[in-house]
This record gives C-alpha cells, structure tokens and sequence, in this order.
C-alpha cells in the first residue's frame, strides 16, 4: 500500500525565522541539541584532566583527615600548611590544563557562532577551523584565568596572617575584583575572538568597555548561565564528580545563551560603529520583511 505524503498546514513564510537572538536560542535548541550534546562530549574530553586532578584532591585531602583524627594540634597544623602549598601547586598545574581545555573550547566557540548566525554548520570542518583560527587567544585567555585563580587561591590562604582584620580584608581585594570584573570580562572575550579580528589586548580592551556599560546586565546573564556549574561546587565527592561530568556536558548550550546575550550587547555598544553588517545577523527583524 502506498504511503501517503504529509504536508504541513501552512507554508513556512519568512514571518517564521526568528525575529530575535532570544528566539535563536529556542529554534537551534530543538534542532541541534544533539550536535550541541556532542560538542559537550568532546569538551568532556578534554576536560579529563581537570577532572582527574579534582579526583585526586579529593581522594588525598579524605586520606589526610583520616589519618590525622588521632593526631596532636602540631601534627594537624603542619599537615594543614602542607595541604595547602600542595592545593595552589595543583592549581598551577591546572592552569596547563585550562589551556589543553582551551583546545576544544576554539573549536566550540566556532560552531555556536556559526549556529547563533544562522549558517551552515559541518562539525568535521568548522570544529578545526576553529581550533587553528581561535586556538592562540582562547589559550591565553584560559591561561590567564587559571594564574589569576592561582593568585586568588594564594591569597585567601595567607589573608590570616596578617597583623589586624582589616589588613587581611584589603589583602582579599583581588577575589571579588577578580569575581566581579575579570571573570566577566574574560566570558565576554571568549565570545569576541571568533568574531572580530583583533589582538588579545584589543579583545580585552573592547570586552571591558562592553562590560562597564552593561555591568549589572552582564553579571545577571553570566550568573544564569553559570547555574549548571552550582552541583558541582557543593562539599561533595559525588558532586564534584558527577556535577563537573554534567556541567561540562551542558557548557555548550549555556556558552549558545551567553553568546547570543552579548550579540545583543555587540550589537549595541560595538557594531554599529566597526561591523554594522553584524547588526542582527542570525535575526529576520520585521523591519526587513517589509523592506523585501
């Protein structure tokens, strides 16, 4: 018996393409999840020897606490000084690390672009241009991150030994400036480089400038983004495994919200002054239907 064709109840019209970067998001999301869940698995890769390090800690500082329940205050606090040189030498090797991770993440960043734009998308193809065209400022940009976590570590752990509280509160400045100004500034950098041709310090310079002008927009969207990250922060071994395992499966969806989120920055505060042909790419505004 033959089978019958099905048609659609009304022809797909140009009324139907996403008029906004918020309705990109929900017409890639239905369509590409696989391919977005597939990027995650290779991030995942590439991320196994974070993971593995966060294994090891926590594996070591359990070993160490049970060892020293019987041990006297001289004892505990040695092991404790111990712990803690070990944990920033750790966190410098991360940071090689970081930069491994960054490998993968130059080759994502350019297959959301290219889904956030409304092109063509060929994994095989796009993810290594993407690692040759991007790989040397996403590098640099996660080494950065991972040396001023580093600094940050450094100085919480010696915030106490200063002479009065108010000194070790002013020798913590670094961590909520670091929270509140680089982080952001460096999430919105990530999602630059595969747009504009620019030196890393042109890239900074220009993610600072769009930072400080939405600074409040910026820290809320981050933070929404960032939300697949929360499991994994939790006092867990469980969670500190399985919620770095999902979080890193979900980074590619989270980093397709981000970079569409600052788009709309872009799109305000940079391009209408160097790349107006950028103004909405990836949007059919109803403007334009009207003007075909």
């Amino acid at each position: 018996m033959k089978k019958r064709s099905q048609y659609a109840n009304k022809d797909y019209t140009k009324a139907m393409l996403p008029q906004t970067r918020r309705a990109v998001f929900f017409d890639v999301m239905p369509l590409q999840w696989k391919s977005l869940l597939l990027l995650g698995v290779i991030l995942l890769l590439f991320f196994l020897p974070l993971l593995l390090s966060i294994l090891v800690k926590d594996i070591y500082i359990t070993n160490v606490y049970q060892m020293l329940e019987n041990a006297d205050e001289t004892q505990r606090l040695t092991s404790s000084q111990i712990l803690l040189c070990l944990n920033i030498l750790r966190s410098l090797v991360n940071t090689l690390f970081l930069v491994i991770l960054g490998v993968a993440l130059s080759g994502v960043l350019r297959v959301i672009r290219q889904y956030a734009w409304g092109e063509n998308v060929h994994l095989p193809t796009d993810f290594p241009k993407g690692i040759k065209d991007n790989f040397s400022q996403t590098a640099a940009i996660c080494g950065l991150a991972g040396l001023i976590y580093t600094l940050c570590l450094a100085v919480f752990y010696t915030a106490g030994s200063y002479a009065t509280p108010f000194l070790s509160m002013l020798s913590m400045l670094p961590i909520p400036l670091s929270a509140l100004i680089v982080l952001p500034v460096f999430a919105i950098a990530l999602v630059m480089v595969p747009v504009y041709n620019n030196r890393l310090g042109g890239t900074l310079k220009n993610s600072f400038l769009v930072y400080i002008r939405a600074l409040l927009k910026c820290l809320l969207g981050l933070a929404g983004c960032m939300l697949i990250w929360v499991p994994a922060m939790l006092p867990n071994f469980y969670c500190h495994i399985l919620g770095s395992i999902l979080a890193i499966l979900l980074t590619p969806m989270a980093l397709l919200a981000w970079t569409l989120f600052c788009y709309d920055l872009f799109d305000i505060h940079i391009n209408p002054q160097v790349a107006p042909e950028l103004i909405g790419k990836g949007t059919y505004p109803p403007t334009q239907e009207m003007a075909d």
